[in-house]
Parts: structure tokens; C-alpha cells; sequence
């Protein structure tokens, strides 16, 4: 027999949220390539005419920092993988804690409870139990044994 992660309830409450995080992460991870490129900078530089007199005179010129914005988005990119891969890891941490429960119940029960996002009365429901107190003592019961 496997022995269960240690998990909190609040851990497990938290697993809509981080697979709802995750896809958001994602989406602005893929929506990263199509950003536009606002490091425009700007310089006044010396310039004379083409032809004689060659006189000296200010010409306003401006263009993309392309390194400034590559270092920037890299470490944007950087910072929403990371966030991701810690809430794939939390994610992954609360699936292995339910796939380690021995009673295929109970397993079910936490299953529907936190992977499904059910609510009590539809776990019970879905259990085939008439009233939601059986498979939330079940729960409760288990939480407090391990």
C-alpha cells in the first residue's frame, strides 16, 4: 500500500483555481509572440545638407530597442512559466494525493469533490447516497486519519 501525500483541505480547495491559473498562464504565454514592440526610443543626431554649403543642422530620428524589449519579454516569459510550472506542480501534488487513496470510495469522493469541482450534495448524488452528510463524513473522517 502507498502512503498518502501529506495535503491540507485548503490545498485541495485551491485545484479549480490553479487548473483555471494554468490556462490563463498558458493563454498569455502563446499571446506573447504577437505583442507589439513599444520600445521605440528616440535621439537627435548631426546631419548636413546633400549639397553645397554643407551646413550642419539637427535631425530627430527614432527606432525600436530591440534588445531592451527582447530582454524584457524574455524575463516575462521566465516569470509566467515558472508561475505555471509551480501551479502544474500543486496541481500534480493534489492528483497524486487522491490517486494514493487505497478505498475506491473515498477515492471517488475527492475525485468528484476537487478534480470534478462537484458540490456536496452532487457528490452524494453522483455516489448514490440520498443526502450529502455520508460522503462529507467519509471525507472529513479520512482528512483527519492521515
Amino acid at each position: 500500500m502507498v502512503e498518502p501525500i501529506n495535503i491540507t483541505k485548503a490545498d485541495l480547495k485551491q485545484y479549480p483555481d490553479l487548473r483555471r491559473e494554468v490556462r490563463r498562464l498558458e493563454e498569455r504565454i502563446k499571446n506573447m509572440a504577437i505583442e507589439k514592440v513599444e520600445d521605440t526610443v528616440h535621439d537627435i543626431v548631426t546631419g548636413s545638407a546633400r549639397e553645397i554649403p554643407y551646413q550642419k543642422h539637427a535631425i530627430k530620428i527614432s527606432g525600436v530597442d530591440f534588445e531592451a524589449h527582447q530582454a524584457r519579454m524574455t524575463r516575462y516569459y521566465r516569470l509566467l512559466k515558472d508561475r505555471k510550472a509551480k501551479c502544474d506542480d500543486q496541481t500534480l501534488k493534489i492528483e497524486e494525493f487522491i490517486s494514493t487513496i487505497p478505498d475506491s470510495r473515498i477515492r471517488q469522493i475527492f475525485d468528484y469533490r476537487y478534480i470534478g469541482g462537484c458540490t456536496w450534495t452532487a457528490v452524494a448524488t453522483r455516489m448514490g447516497y440520498p443526502d450529502e452528510s455520508y460522503p462529507r463524513r467519509l471525507h472529513n473522517n479520512y482528512l483527519e486519519n492521515i
